[in-house]
């Protein structure tokens, strides 16, 4: 648990032998490590805030400055333009990061109708992208339901981003039999390298860093879903299908069942 990033695991010490001293320590280190991760999240959120204000001063400038310069000098400004939106957008995304680690932790597990999670965040990111959705009306799993909404939206986000606007994108739920639901994202593009399976949900870890860039992503979405799932007691895993494709695969308990 504590290599998986919960912290706030404890083991049972009343032994008094060498284990039982064992696990105090480890105790202690989960405790120190738990409240380095907290601090690191909160003081992430506060450089991103302070941020916010000359990063938008900097953007009115360079809205004022391309009405005043001559013609020639226009595509400079745009490039300026695009680097400035290019921080806001990553300013945006630490925050959203941020706030995601910081809100799960208080988060009370209630049970959320899947159905009704998934509609919205359908109706916020597929745009012109067909999704089908292939969740029972009844299925009821333990979370939050603007924890679970960011977390959709994210997979359909970087569903359609790198799919394409043409893809064909599923979102299923089925019981596995042990008091447990599974939530899938699938989609029908190019995948990503093996090597970067292990990775993925790590902060700013992008695959192609080149073609990210050119999609605007930040590297933040997958550890946003990642730092949620984990927080409401469930697992995300992600996989490459065959021939091609992606699949995000979310377990979560059934009826806010521990």
């Amino acid at each position: 648990e504590i290599s998986r990033g919960n912290f706030e695991v404890r083991l049972n010490h009343e032994r008094r032998d060498e284990l039982g001293v064992l696990g105090e320590s480890i105790n202690r280190m989960a405790g120190r490590l738990d409240t380095l991760g907290n601090g690191q999240r909160k003081f992430l959120a506060d450089i991103a805030h302070e941020l916010g204000s000359p990063v938008g001063r900097m953007q009115v400038g360079a809205a004022i400055l391309e009405e005043r310069v001559p013609d020639d000098l226009k595509p400079t400004v745009a490039d300026v333009q695009e680097e400035v939106q290019e921080m806001s957008d990553l300013l945006s995304e630490l925050l959203a990061f941020t706030k995601a680690g910081l809100q799960a932790r208080e988060a009370a597990i209630q049970p959320v109708v899947l159905r009704d999670v998934v509609d919205e965040a359908v109706r916020r990111e597929a745009g012109e992208a067909g999704v089908s959705i292939e969740i029972p009306e009844d299925t009821v799993v333990g979370g939050n339901a603007g924890l679970l909404v960011k977390v959709v939206s994210n997979l359909l986000r970087n569903a359609v981003r790198y799919a394409g606007a043409t893809a064909s994108i599923v979102v299923r739920a089925r019981p596995t039999g042990d008091r447990r639901v599974e939530l899938v994202v699938l989609d029908d593009g190019p995948g990503v390298s093996p090597d970067s399976l292990a990775r993925l949900g790590e902060p700013f870890y992008r695959p192609d860093a080149a073609r990210s860039r050119e999609m605007g992503g930040t590297g933040l979405g997958l550890s946003i879903v990642r730092e949620s799932i984990e927080a409401m007691g469930g697992q995300v895993t992600f996989a490459n299908r065959q021939p091609h494709g992606f699949a995000a695969t979310i377990t979560l308990t059934v009826g806010g069942d521990g």
